[in-house]
Formats: structure tokens, C-alpha cells, sequence
């Protein structure tokens, strides 16, 4: 999923970062009951991660998960790059 300034879409994209992005790992429980709209309001709110993450959770229940929701937010601060992601052989 990536977040861009008007949209949420899912990026099969793994290799490109920009700083500043934040990356979403996270259960059906929370994707399955918010809004991909909704998960971009609060990702852009002005606030530390631990406060977006909780908000997340909390806006979730509110809209009927019931348990086991997973959010992890990591917040990249590298410049733009591509990731090498190969293994070397020796």
C-alpha cells in the first residue's frame, strides 16, 4: 500500500523510498474495516508515529474490529534510493 498526496494505492514496489515515507505493515483487522481515505488522514496527521499508530487502532475498533489488530509504522529517513537487495556469493 503507498500513500500519496489524494490516494492509498497498493505498490508492488519495493525497492523505491523517499525520505520521509512511511510504511504500513499492518492485519485485515485494520484494512478490513477502515477506509483506505481514513488510513491516509491519519498517517498525514501531525503527529509522532506512537500517536498515529494508536489512532489507527482506536479508529479501527471504533469501526467494528473487534481484536488483534497489527499496525507497525516505520518512518524512512533516507534520501531517495534504490534498495539492492541481492545476496553476494562468495
Amino acid at each position: 500500500m503507498e500513500i500519496t498526496d489524494t490516494k492509498v494505492v497498493n505498490s508492488d514496489n519495493t525497492n523505491d523510498g523517499t525520505a520521509g515515507d512511511i510504511f504500513l505493515l499492518c492485519s485485515n483487522r485494520l484494512t478490513g474495516v477502515l477506509e483506505d481515505e481514513a488510513i491516509r488522514d491519519i498517517l498525514c496527521r501531525d503527529e509522532v508515529l506512537e500517536e498515529k499508530k494508536q489512532a489507527l487502532i482506536d479508529e479501527s475498533l471504533k469501526n467494528g474490529s473487534r481484536d488483534n489488530i497489527t499496525v507497525v509504522l516505520i518512518n524512512s529517513n533516507f534520501p531517495h534510493q534504490k534498495w539492492d537487495s541481492h545476496i553476494e556469493k562468495s
